[in-house]
């Protein structure tokens, strides 16, 4: 946790000044299994389609069209830097980084490495087999 507060204050003054808010969330939120789950897949992205009322993806992107910032799953950690690159560079992005702790630092220090304002949330369980 202390690491994650130290990486959202680095960031903190670039976050407030960007234009558009993205949240990385990982599959593991999801409520259904990953056969179940009707998310698009667009490249390394993945779009939630709203498929169940009680997902925690969905819940987090009804409340992304609300207060006007969008949500993005990431399926994988390992994937993370070929992620990024689409990102990375500009100033007018601000990527909100949800995880469980074992990648949350990975994530944010990968972010601020290729330049991406970032702050970070720390998932309060993890969902993931492989944890």
């Amino acid at each position: 946790m202390v690491g994650a507060r130290i990486i959202n204050q680095a960031f903190e003054e670039e976050f407030k000044s960007t234009k558009e808010k993205i949240v990385l969330l990982p599959t593991c939120m999801r409520r259904k299994s990953a056969a179940d789950c009707k998310a698009q897949k667009d490249g390394l992205n993945m779009i939630c389609s709203a498929c169940s009322q009680e997902c925690n993806i969905n819940q987090i992107n009804q409340i992304a069209q609300e207060e006007d910032f969008r949500v993005v799953m990431i399926s994988h950690s390992s994937d993370f830097s070929k992620f990024l690159e689409k990102w990375q560079n500009q100033d007018e992005i601000e990527l909100v980084e949800v995880a469980c702790v074992l990648n949350l630092l990975l994530g944010g220090y990968e972010m601020k490495r290729v330049s991406i304002p970032v702050q970070c949330v720390l998932l309060d369980y993890c969902g993931c087999e492989n944890h």
